[in-house]
């Protein structure tokens, strides 16, 4: 063993150096130790592995999820689409009944705008509650794009209601199955025969509604229409089929002559308590017959159904306060026999004091007011061919 001190050699027994007496058997074991650590496939120490704490790995998978929402928000953002929606307080059943027909107008009015930059599809739905089935619509809506459109919610119940009832109109709004808008509105829907004449300040612009009224295939007509007809010769209605202008005018009288036996009078009667100004409950011929009154509106509208109902052409004329019937005389021409029927009810002996018929007396009046409102221009005319034409039906 060589002495690490004064580099003397010594036997490899000895616990200490010969020459300088250095402690040698303390460097053996030393190089003993350095050896077993050495690379020569001997032991060697083992490694210890660290373990993962199972709390700090659910942080750091929250962590990451949460850095992946945020990064998934900034580059996404999926903005509301923005809703507004009018709609009017009274719905009249014979607008809701055209606006279905119709299919352009509606009491219901709908904006939708998508702010984001990809399309949005959207479904819309209006609804009087109790009273009519859901309409809907599903939309499209492009990246940055307003829609406006209208909705009308009409159900035959409506022409059940007799008077002014109050209902809940729904207005919703769902992107797929998610509800995005919800909204439960108070109206008043009025009795079937409330008449709206005008909307804003445009006087009588609804005028050609009263085509509704106009209901020639309606029982209570027809059982007039069977009856009258034994006024005439051949015990039949013909229309304009013999091209006779006094046949037109003579199949006018009989049916204006049954009415007389029926007892139907005029009777001034315009009340109405809606909300809407320019309103009038207007009865329709059925209940003229039934209750055997009718003011000038409701003779004229009674009139032109048995008229209608025999193939001609009946015209009603609105007058400042007033309202009278006319029956074009020959197809295709301007030639016109007018009427005013609020006479209906006058006495026989008023007639054999003048020489007079009631309906003579009735065709001249008719024709002194359209002429003096022909001059003055305040004449509304609602020809009911025409109006059928523009997709005006019967309420009945």
């Amino acid at each position: 063993m060589i002495c690490n001190k004064c580099g003397s050699a010594n036997g490899d027994e000895a616990k200490f150096c010969n020459t300088c007496g250095e402690d040698i058997a303390r460097l053996g074991e030393t190089f003993a130790l350095q050896d077993s650590n050495s690379s020569d496939g001997k032991k060697k120490p083992k490694n210890k592995r660290k373990l993962v704490r199972p709390s700090s790995l659910i942080a750091l998978i929250v962590s990451l999820c949460f850095i992946c929402l945020i990064i998934g928000c900034v580059g996404n953002t999926d903005k509301g689409i923005e809703v507004s929606v009018e709609c009017h307080n009274e719905l009249f059943p014979a607008i809701q009944k055209y606006a279905a027909q119709e299919g352009e107008r509606g009491d219901v009015e709908w904006k939708l705008t998508n702010p984001n930059s990809s399309q949005r599809t959207v479904t819309v739905m209006s609804q009087i509650q109790n009273w009519t089935d859901p309409v809907s619509k599903t939309l499209n809506l492009k990246p940055n794009e307003s829609i406006t459109f209208r909705q009308v919610s009409f159900g035959e119940k409506l022409l059940d209601n007799q008077n002014t009832t109050p209902a809940s109109l729904r207005l919703l709004v769902k992107k797929g199955e998610k509800v995005i808008f919800d909204e439960t509105r108070q109206v008043e829907i009025r009795g079937v025969e409330d008449m709206p004449w005008s909307t804003g300040n445009n006087k009588y612009n609804l005028a050609f509604l009263l085509a509704s009224w106009v209901t020639p295939r309606d029982p209570a007509v027809e059982g007039v229409i069977s009856k009258a007809k034994e006024r005439m010769g051949g015990n039949a209605f013909t229309g304009y089929q013999k091209n006779n202008p006094q046949l037109v005018r003579d199949q006018m009288e009989a049916i204006f002559n049954e009415f007389r036996k029926l007892g139907v009078s005029y009777v001034s009667s315009t009340i109405d308590f809606g909300k809407t100004k320019e309103s009038q409950r207007i009865r329709l011929p059925r209940t003229s017959i039934r209750d055997k009154q009718a003011n000038c509106v409701d003779i004229s509208v009674l009139l032109a159904s048995c008229y209608e109902n025999i193939g001609l052409e009946p015209i009603i004329f609105l007058v400042p306060g007033h309202a009278f019937l006319g029956v074009v005389i020959t197809p295709g021409e301007n030639k016109v026999h007018f009427i005013d029927a609020t006479n209906i009810g006058r006495s026989t002996l008023i007639s054999i004091f003048d020489l007079e018929t009631t309906f003579d007396a009735a065709t001249k009046k008719g024709t002194a007011l359209y002429l003096e409102h022909k001059k003055t221009g305040d004449i509304k005319v609602v020809n009911i061919k025409k109006c059928r034409e523009m997709g005006v039906r019967p309420l009945f």
